[in-house]
C-alpha cells in the first residue's frame, strides 16, 4: 500500500519516528517508500534533520538515530504533561528514585507548563517517601481534577464541599496553592480556605461538589509554598494561618 504524500514538516516528523522505531536502521529507499517520496527528497530531509540537531548517523547504507541521547519530539496536551509530572513524583517517592534522568525529564516538562503553575523552584514534590497503594481515578474524579487544575492556572477561587474522614461536611472557599501526589498515589489539593482562614490538604476523592468563582487570588511567597509541600503529608489541616500577613511577604 502506497503511503500518502506528506508535507515537509509532517514528513520530517515521520522520518524521526520511523528511524526511532527501527533500531537496526533503514535505507534511504525504505524511508522514501514509507513517506511516499523519492530518495533525493529523503537525503535532503535527512541532511536538514541533522542540521537541526537530530543525531542521525549512517552505517553501511543504513540510517540510525542515536537513541541514547535523543527521542523524537512528541506533542502532549497540558493534562498529559501534568500527569507525567505527578507520575514522576510518585516514582521518586515510592522507589526512592530521584536520579539525574528523572529530574532532567521533569525539568523539561516543567518548562512546558503555564507560568502560573511554575513560579516556584519545586512545584511538584519529588522527595522520597515510603511506598503505598493508591486507587485509580474514575471519570467524575478526573473531571473534578481538571476543574481544580484549571482554576489553579487561572488563579480563580473555588467553592467546594468537602467530606472529612469523620464523615462531616463543610463548605470552603479555596485558593489552590498546589496539587500534591502522596506516596500511595492519592491526589491532594493544598490551599487556603478564606472562610476558616486556614490552609488545608484536601483529599481529592473527598471533595463532593465544586464551583469555580469569579474571584481571583495571589499565591503566598515561595518559602511558604515549599513549607506546605513538606507539611502536606502530615494531616488534613497543615497549618493555622489566621494571621496571613506573613504569607505574602517577600521571600529571601
Amino acid at each position: 500500500m502506497t503511503a500518502r504524500l506528506l508535507n515537509r514538516a509532517e514528513r520530517l516528523a515521520q522520518i524521526e519516528q520511523i528511524l526511532s522505531r527501527n533500531v537496526k536502521g533503514m535505507r534511504a529507499v525504505e524511508i522514501a517508500a514509507a513517506c511516499g517520496v523519492d530518495r533525493r527528497t529523503i537525503y535532503r530531509d535527512l541532511a536538514l534533520l541533522t542540521e537541526t540537531g537530530v543525531p542521525i548517523t549512517q552505517n553501511y547504507g543504513r540510517f540510525f538515530i542515536d537513541h541514547e541521547h535523543y527521542t523524537p519530539v512528541i506533542r502532549l496536551s497540558f493534562h498529559e504533561s501534568l500527569s507525567l509530572l505527578l507520575a514522576a513524583s510518585v516514582l521518586a517517592r515510592q522507589s526512592g528514585y530521584g536520579g539525574t534522568h528523572l529530574h532532567a525529564a521533569v525539568a523539561k516538562l516543567q518548562n512546558l507548563m503555564p507560568t502560573s503553575l511554575m513560579e516556584y523552584e519545586h512545584p511538584i514534590n519529588m522527595s522520597p517517601r515510603k511506598s503505598g497503594h493508591g486507587t485509580a481515578m474514575g471519570d467524575d474524579q478526573q473531571k473534578l481534577f481538571g476543574k481544580v487544575v484549571q482554576a489553579w492556572i487561572d488563579r480563580r477561587k473555588l467553592k467546594l464541599r468537602y467530606r472529612s474522614r469523620s464523615g462531616k461536611t463543610r463548605v470552603m472557599i479555596l485558593e489552590t496553592y498546589f496539587v500534591d501526589c502522596k506516596p500511595n498515589g492519592t491526589l491532594y489539593v493544598v490551599g487556603y480556605d478564606s472562610l476558616s482562614q486556614r490552609v488545608y490538604s484536601l483529599k481529592l476523592q473527598q471533595i463532593d461538589r465544586i464551583k469555580r468563582l469569579d474571584q481571583t487570588y495571589q499565591l503566598p511567597n515561595a518559602g511558604a509554598i515549599r513549607k506546605y509541600m513538606w507539611d502536606s503529608h502530615a494531616t488534613d489541616e497543615i497549618t493555622d494561618t489566621t494571621d496571613t500577613s506573613s504569607l505574602w511577604s517577600a521571600s529571601t
